[in-house]
């Protein structure tokens, strides 16, 4: 993937995180077995909620399918 969509990418995960008053450590995209993983690394001062993770998780899938990152169905 282009770095542009790794900056923008990073940026609307660090937005995210902010929100819910974490920060990100670290992202990066990975090619395992021929598809992009995501992988996201963040913390918080008392830990991240699993709801939090979730949300996030949402999000990122809408980006992705709003940038059409997806092959369609």
């Amino acid at each position: 993937m282009p770095h542009a969509f790794e900056d923008e990418l990073r940026t609307f995960v660090e937005d995210g995180l902010r929100e819910a008053g974490a920060e990100l450590v670290e992202l990066t995209l990975q090619v395992r077995s021929g598809q992009t993983v995501i992988v996201v690394l963040a913390d918080q001062q008392v830990g991240i909620p699993i709801g939090v993770c979730a949300r996030l998780n949402r999000r990122v899938a809408g980006f992705i399918e709003e940038k059409a990152l997806v092959p369609g169905d």
